[in-house]
């Protein structure tokens, strides 16, 4: 009776462990599946936060090209400034000549002055036309 006693107690034992490993094991299984769709989901995030980072190096490489494209604008407009007071100048001068020749009854073309005006303009806008065929140039090649 001692035996059938220990026996049926051993049973009991061994039955109350079975039943705690199935516990710890269905609890493994939820925090299995738990981790599993979290992990998708935060896949999912890390995904889409990478294409949100791609998207703003497209933009920020885009405006750097914005940025230089301005940066030589500026450039040319300073040249194109001092173009513009070097020609106000040498027509001023121009104009200057022809009023004080006016002035002392000479005849404008015969003045130093004015001929050397009247080069460099002619510089001056060979010079620009080159330039603005330049452009063009490199617009089609």
């Amino acid at each position: 009776l001692a035996a059938g006693v220990w026996l049926w107690w051993q049973y009991w034992a061994l039955e109350a462990q079975w039943r705690e490993a199935q516990s710890v094991l269905s609890v493994e299984r939820q925090l299995s599946q738990q981790y599993k769709r979290e992990n998708a989901r935060l896949a999912g995030v890390l995904q889409a936060t990478e294409a949100e980072g791609q998207k703003a190096e497209a933009a920020v490489q885009r405006l750097q090209k914005e940025v230089h494209k301005l940066q030589l604008l500026r450039e040319e407009n300073k040249v194109l400034q001092a173009r513009l007071e070097a020609v106000t100048c040498s027509t001023g001068a121009a104009g200057e000549v022809l009023e004080g020749a006016g002035a002392a009854k000479e005849d404008p073309l015969e003045s130093g002055e004015f001929v050397a005006a009247i080069k460099t303009l002619a510089n001056m806008a060979e010079a620009s036309l080159a330039t603005q065929l330049e452009k063009a140039t490199r617009g089609i090649c």
